[in-house]
């Protein structure tokens, strides 16, 4: 027993006589700027290896300490124990304190040698912490334009629905005079509503294809041949103009002609001259291939505003492809209408049909343009059949391409 605490006490001793640094003095250093960055580096290492040093003291001495408390509770319990099974213990509890004695010897052997790679591994990670804080700056260099090109994109969508969400108050105006009901508020239809419109709308188109007993002039008229019927049953005026493009494609026209009418400058300048003053505004946008607008317009020299609210569609059928305009009644407008204003009720397709040549392949498309026109005065009706032709005229000057150019 006395032995044992004359090697506590010395290992004590021993541990109390390490020097933080390590036996070893600094020398002294230049009063340069490269070398004080040194010293200020080296300090700040010994600083972090003193502390070091100080943490594994203390749990050296934490752990000599239990290893103590173990002591003293296993001899009280020899005390209390047989002599016989006494002698046993006393040599067992010697090991056990031995052995921690070593490991602690141990420890302190190597803190010296562990040191030195310490200091040699916090280099190493202090040049790859600066490696890696210059790469995260060229990243965020890299990645600055793409935030901006982001931040753009989404302010665009942004500006973009809201006008879309204004676009239905928004109204296209060349001076046609005020009016109650373009004030008038329009109550908008459910889905199938307006799909029942279209249903409706394509089985009229398909009675009259199966019409018969047309007239015609019989002329062609730069490439257009006429039809016409007055249907004294229903009072409507019923037309139709035909022409074959073999250079163009259904689609494509399609695509142009949808492009006009949805836009309110196109729409003025392929229908009316100059003179006639418009007005034009997207009551309800059911989807890309389905929307209802509102116009009205003026022409000079005769008192009264046309004015009608129309659905526009077009939709794919089994020859090619259908573009539909059609008026339908709105009660809440109609009944604030001024005495200067006339509702018509006009019905107008086109069919874009392909064309095919001998072999099956496509090649062009025929144009058949048709409608009626509700005959309440045959004065208007005339008039409307001769806007209908110079529209038509217009419209394939703004879509087809000319088969040959003059040279100047």
């Amino acid at each position: 027993m006395a032995s044992a605490l004359h090697n506590q006490q010395k290992h004590k001793k021993e541990i109390r006589n390490i020097s933080p640094s390590g036996g070893k003095k600094l020398q002294t250093l230049t009063k340069d700027g490269g070398m004080e960055d040194k010293r200020a580096r080296r300090s700040a290492i010994e600083k972090k290896s003193r502390q070091r040093r100080q943490r594994v003291l203390k749990t050296m001495r934490d752990e000599v300490q239990q290893l103590e408390t173990l002591y003293r509770t296993m001899v009280e319990k020899q005390k209390s124990t047989s002599l016989t099974t006494g002698g046993h213990s006393y040599w067992k509890n010697e090991e056990i304190r031995g052995k921690s004695q070593l490991l602690a010897s141990a420890r302190a052997s190597t803190f010296y040698v562990d040191e030195l790679a310490l200091q040699k591994k916090y280099a190493e990670l202090s040049v790859v912490a600066q490696t890696l804080e210059d790469d995260r700056r060229m990243l965020q260099q890299l990645l600055r334009p793409h935030q901006e090109f982001h931040e753009t994109v989404e302010s665009g969508f942004a500006d973009e629905n809201k006008r879309g969400e204004e676009a239905e108050l928004e109204v296209w105006d060349t001076g046609v005079p005020p009016s109650l009901s373009f004030q008038a508020e329009f109550t908008k239809l459910t889905t199938a509503e307006c799909y029942a419109l279209v249903r409706e709308s394509y089985e009229a188109i398909q009675r009259f294809q199966q019409t018969e007993h047309f007239k015609s002039t019989g002329a062609n008229f730069m490439g257009w041949t006429d039809k016409r019927k007055y249907d004294e049953s229903s009072g409507t005026l019923q037309y139709g103009f035909t022409k074959r493009f073999p250079l163009e494609t259904a689609e494509g026209l399609l695509l142009k002609t949808w492009g006009i009418i949805t836009d309110a400058q196109k729409f003025k300048d392929m229908s009316f001259d100059r003179s006639v003053r418009f007005r034009y505004q997207v009551l309800q946008q059911m989807n890309d291939d389905l929307v209802i607008i509102r116009r009205d317009h003026r022409i000079p020299n005769i008192d009264t505003t046309f004015a009608s609210v129309q659905v526009l569609f077009r939709m794919q059928t089994p020859t090619g492809f259908t573009l539909c305009m059609r008026a339908i009644p709105s009660p809440e407008i109609l009944r604030v209408q001024d005495a200067h204003e006339y509702f018509y009720d006009c019905f107008h397709w086109t069919h874009f049909n392909h064309m095919y040549d001998e072999a099956g392949n496509i090649a062009g498309c025929e144009l058949m343009t048709a409608g009626s026109i509700a005959d309440q005065s045959r004065l208007k009706s005339s008039y409307w059949l001769f806007e209908i032709v110079c529209s038509t005229l217009r419209w394939e000057s703004a879509c087809v391409a000319p088969l040959f150019l003059k040279q100047t």
